[in-house]
């Protein structure tokens, strides 16, 4: 990689707005919201694919804690049985998660956590696809409601007429 190649990540986020300088460590991090975090991924995936060595490290290395992270929490919950290989459906929804061009981190996230679970089942939701399920739900239980509300009427006038 040349010197040039190596500061693509750096000036990249800079070109961005998400930082005032190229102090990119303290200006990032210090205080910042994981969405603010989160928004940079598209910028380090973009960097990744352009073969920035750096930005690749990142989001390897960001599958691989991802991966530990489940890791913990499947075992403590004895999701994948005593010896680690029962079959157990991983639900992963994110918008980090989602498919890029070359670089997927889902992909790169169900590779590492494969690794401690062979017998995971990975489900990749799209996150429009869940929106569209909430409100779907949201709208059932309105009706619901008002369905319920009209037989308590229903049933106040039969018994006033009675």
């Amino acid at each position: 990689m040349t010197v040039s190649q190596s500061f693509v990540l750096s000036k990249d986020i800079v070109s961005q707005s998400f930082v005032l300088s190229k102090d990119i460590v303290s200006q990032s991090f210090v205080g910042a919201s994981w969405a603010r975090i989160a928004a940079l991924v598209p910028v380090v995936v973009s960097c990744a694919e352009a073969g920035d060595e750096v930005a690749y490290k990142i989001l390897l290395e960001s599958a691989q804690e991802l991966a530990s992270s489940v890791k913990a929490v499947v075992g403590r919950l004895g999701l994948c049985g005593q010896d680690g290989k029962d079959a157990f459906p991983l639900v992963l929804v994110s918008g980090v998660l989602e498919a890029n061009t070359r670089w997927d981190v889902g992909k790169e996230a169900i590779k590492c956590i494969s690794k401690y679970f062979p017998g995971m089942l990975p489900i990749r939701l799209d996150l429009r696809l869940l929106i569209l399920l909430h409100l779907a739900k949201a709208l059932f239980l309105l009706a619901l409601g008002m369905l319920c509300d009209a037989a308590r009427n229903l049933e106040k006038v039969s018994l006033i007429n009675a």
